[in-house]
């Protein structure tokens, strides 16, 4: 246990609350009073932490790169290399576009034909704990016809504001309303839970889409942090075209 670098090891940014440990023996959190298990965290899971949410938000850098985190737990004496035990470990798969067709639901594909949109992290590993997903968060559709766009596109660009003449998806009451509908632990659809809810693009071409994991009470993104979460292109001009 004196090996597993736990002492050593200083709180990830990434996993909110940052900066939960300040030092090896002054942590925000106390896992609670039971003896038989601690706790830490909200309901919505450890990794969501953040003050100006109460359903948290995710680091945008958390889910763009694959990685994983040891997790590591002490009870007491914290000052010591001896106290402290790797109790896990979390891994994190990059996010991609999810095939809502085998939901029985349209892929946006054709300019003018309502369609879905979703989102998936990589599947459950057996001997792995693998990061899912919550329910909840959006997403925002961006012009993209150099497929250059990064998530600052993502975080700078409104709702509806870059010619796409999309439906469905032009304001911030359009994003709560198509929140992101959790199918599996890995895979949501955003369309509020609603068949019904679809997304219209008007304008053919490659877009970026961007996600985000809570939604703030407007349709806005915690701490603007839409990231990018993929891009595909969209046929056109009309629908049924040869």
């Amino acid at each position: 246990k004196t090996a597993n670098g736990c002492r050593q090891g200083t709180h990830q940014e990434a996993w909110r609350p940052r900066l939960n440990c300040m030092s090896p023996a002054t942590c925000q959190f106390s896992g609670g009073t039971r003896q038989d298990y601690r706790s830490w965290g909200a309901p919505q899971g450890w990794w969501t932490w953040d003050a100006e949410h109460a359903s948290g938000a995710e680091r945008l850098d958390l889910r763009s790169l694959q990685q994983s985190s040891d997790v590591c737990y002490c009870d007491s004496d914290c000052e010591s290399a001896s106290s402290w035990f790797k109790v896990g470990e979390v891994h994190v798969e990059p996010l991609y576009l999810a095939d809502v067709s085998s939901e029985g639901l349209k892929p946006i594909s054709l300019t003018g034909l309502g369609a879905t949109l979703g989102i998936a992290s990589a599947p459950q590993v057996v001997g792995k704990s693998v990061l899912g997903m919550a329910a909840g968060g959006g997403i925002k559709i961006v012009a993209d016809p150099h497929v250059s766009a990064t998530s600052a596109e993502c975080q700078s660009v409104p709702y509806g504001s870059d010619g796409l003449a999309s439906q469905g998806l032009n304001s911030g009451a359009d994003a709560l309303a198509r929140a992101g509908a959790l199918i599996s632990q890995g895979r949501l659809v955003f369309n509020g839970g609603v068949a019904s809810n679809v997304i219209t693009i008007g304008s053919p071409g490659v877009v970026a889409v961007c996600y985000c994991r809570a939604l703030t009470a407007s349709g806005g993104c915690g701490n603007d942090e839409f990231f990018l979460a993929g891009r595909l292109t969209v046929r056109g001009p009309t629908p049924g075209q040869s």
